[in-house]
């Protein structure tokens, strides 16, 4: 199992956790939430980025004929993890952080020394390059001329490289290098109130100093409005089924489409003109609100949705392929029941093969609707009680509390918060601030009836 451990990096003072398939990070403001899931989210694209780039750099050594002995791969991915990081965190310069890959593959990051510019900022376990000696062997066997390409003319450098990638797929033992599943890591950032002000406006991200997390989910937008106008989307993505073909019990994306409806309270429309809402209430054909113009929760909502359609319709069909998403704070400037309706849409993505999800809120009508969904998994397995809770909670929903993590960010720490007994988020959590609340409302009830 992957695992992050962190000591004294900007507000998070002692870390220790297990990645899980679904993760919730919950806490007073500016206690870490985001910080956490960042460097979660950095080490998965360390991962991503490096394995396409040694694939391509063997391809190349062997076209430039020079020796793989001579190439200092650890230098390289020192290298690569400290570009990686500097970019995400350019005002860090204290602290450690270990993340494992697994049991044998770790990288250590000393921030105090990279500020420095010392050696050994970065660490990386031996387990890698033993790995990568085996590839490179393995590669050599396959090439045994000096020069594949100028004894092959019809193998150019990029078939090359499809060649030594398509090597790794024949072992499952590489941990760090295997290509067999392809990897997607999406960061949606809070403040998505800013896309439906620079809708289709790409060359805002050229000409202003956009943090890296904002830039790629702008880039993401615009890939997402190409998809969903061609004919892949089956019409499904982002609209309701009005012709109510699809039962929303089984159908992903019909179940998807009405949550969608019951957030944005209306469809999602988007075109050469910008991007809307197109309302019904204004006549039956509707009517196009461009997002601008529509309420902050349907402006602040739109773009995650999209993106959620668009990973469930990516995935639908994909099988090797890892998928991890990153949300920050779904509830923002959404009623109770918006939230609720978020939280089942980002679950659905949760439940698909594949699927990892890591969210930071300040919510606690998410984490209500969480134990629901935990609630439904426990009661519903019981084979008598299962059409009951069906008719509840759709299954799709249902969540297995072993699958799920929710922490309690405050003071530097984070607290396990689900229940090793009942496997539901402890109520203390949920209910601590409403309860405070009251009671100062009991005490001033006190005074005011005081005789």
């Amino acid at each position: 199992m992957q695992r992050i451990e962190v000591k004294n990096f900007g507000p998070l003072k002692d870390i220790s956790l297990d990645i899980k398939d679904y993760m919730v990070f919950i806490g007073p403001q500016a206690s870490g939430k985001s910080t956490l899931a960042k460097l979660i989210d950095m080490f998965l694209e360390v991962r991503k980025e490096y394995r396409s780039s040694l694939i391509h750099t063997i391809a190349l050594h062997k076209f430039l004929e020079t020796d793989y002995k001579s190439y200092d791969w650890s230098q390289n991915l020192a290298s690569h993890v400290r570009e990686i990081f500097k970019k995400r965190f350019p005002f860090f310069t204290n602290g450690k952080i270990i993340f494992c890959f697994d049991a044998n593959y770790q990288i250590d990051i000393d921030v105090s020394l990279m500020t420095e510019g010392l050696e050994n900022d970065v660490k990386i376990s031996k387990a890698f390059f033993d790995e990568l000696i085996e590839f490179e062997n393995k590669i050599k066997s396959l090439f045994p001329e000096k020069n594949p390409i100028t004894s092959n003319r019809e193998l150019s450098i990029e078939n090359l490289s499809k060649i030594i990638s398509n090597q790794l797929l024949n072992n499952d033992s590489y941990i760090f290098f295997n290509t067999r599943f392809k990897l997607v890591d999406t960061f949606i950032p809070s403040g998505r109130i800013l896309i439906s002000v620079l809708s289709n406006s790409i060359s805002f991200i050229e000409n202003n100093n956009l943090d890296v997390y904002n830039e790629d989910f702008i880039k993401l937008t615009n890939r997402i409005r190409i998809f969903s106008k061609g004919s892949s989307s089956s019409n499904l993505f982002g609209r309701i089924d009005k012709s109510g073909s699809k039962n929303e019990m089984t159908d992903k994306f019909a179940f998807a489409n009405k949550l969608a409806f019951k957030v944005l309270k209306g469809d999602f429309h988007s075109s050469t003109a910008g991007d809307g809402i197109i309302h019904y209430s204004f006549g039956k054909e509707g009517v196009e609100i461009p997002l601008r113009y529509t309420s902050s929760g349907q402006q602040e909502a739109s773009w995650l949705i999209n993106t959620i359609h668009y990973l469930l319709a990516e995935s639908n069909d994909n099988k090797t392929t890892l998928y991890t998403t990153t949300i920050e704070e779904p509830e923002t400037h959404l009623f109770p029941e918006a939230q609720r309706d978020i939280t089942y849409l980002i679950t659905l993505l949760a439940n698909q093969p594949n699927s990892k999800i890591v969210i930071t809120t300040h919510s606690p009508y998410i984490l209500a609707s969480l134990n629901n969904l935990i609630e439904a998994n426990l009661v519903g397995k019981e084979e008598k009680k299962r059409k009951a809770v069906s008719k509840v909670i759709n299954p799709m929903l249902w969540i297995n509390s072993k699958k799920l993590y929710v922490g309690y960010l405050d003071n530097g720490i984070i607290e396990d918060i689900i229940d090793q007994e009942t496997h539901l988020i402890k109520h203390e959590i949920l209910d601590s601030v409403s309860d405070d609340i009251m009671s100062k409302f009991d005490n001033l009830l006190e005074i005011q009836y005081d005789e």
